[in-house]
């Protein structure tokens, strides 16, 4: 019950976010699309006990985090914490639900509505709960492999408002069988407002998550 009203209200206030994030990332950056709502539940991710993140086994259009990522590890309702892979990056214990910073969801579905393959243009979208508007940054990353993780940075972003902001930004889906993205949520010293991005920073506010999911070869795709 208590997660059902979680995920009803995050629902409620992703359709009045509207254009609500700021991009910190290099001006090459391609595709960066402001979202005012979460992506179509496609495909929806259930929690995998080996890569300790949301997986979704088979391919689709899309895969979503629903509300298995909402909150942070020391804040209810999210579940499985720290929910990256292998629970190999701990979040911050400090703040609430809704009262400080936590990543709420991810999803990844192809431009065209097609199956996620490799050589596809994707979209990422993440939806964060900030708090200020200075010190908040937003790392986005993804890996082809999930067994050995190399990530690969696409932004760095920050948000326009406090409470929930959505960002989305296109990537092309390299060759590998399962990979993931990570959202990476910080906060940064007033001093060192642009202290460089990371994929696992170890602050009391900061929260990571992972969405794991299925990737068709170009060739199974045709």
């Amino acid at each position: 019950m208590r997660t059902t009203l979680f995920a009803a209200l995050l629902s409620l206030s992703l359709s009045a976010c509207g254009e609500d994030i700021t991009d910190l990332s290099t001006p090459n950056l391609s595709g960066e699309v402001i979202s005012e709502s979460a992506a179509l539940l496609d495909t929806a991710a259930s929690f995998d006990a080996t890569y300790q993140t949301p997986f979704c086994s088979d391919p689709g259009s899309a895969c979503d985090s629903g509300s298995l990522l909402n909150g942070r590890s020391d804040s209810a309702p999210e579940v499985n914490g720290p929910n990256t892979l292998f629970s190999s990056c701990a979040d911050g214990t400090w703040g609430g639900y809704f009262s400080k910073r936590a990543i709420e969801h991810l999803s990844v579905s192809t431009s065209d509505g097609s199956t996620l393959a490799a050589g596809k243009t994707v979209t990422l979208e993440a939806t964060v709960y900030a708090y200020s508007l200075v010190q908040d940054k937003l790392d986005l990353y993804y890996s082809a492999s999930v067994d050995s993780p190399s990530w690969t940075y696409l932004g760095t972003y920050a948000p326009s408002r406090s409470g929930l902001n959505t960002v989305s930004v296109s990537y092309t889906l390299p060759a590998g069988s399962v990979q993931a993205v990570r959202a990476n949520f910080r906060f940064v010293d007033s001093s060192n407002t642009n202290s460089p991005a990371s994929f696992c920073s170890t602050g009391n506010y900061d929260d990571h998550d992972d969405l794991v999911f299925t990737v068709q070869s170009s060739a199974a795709s045709l």
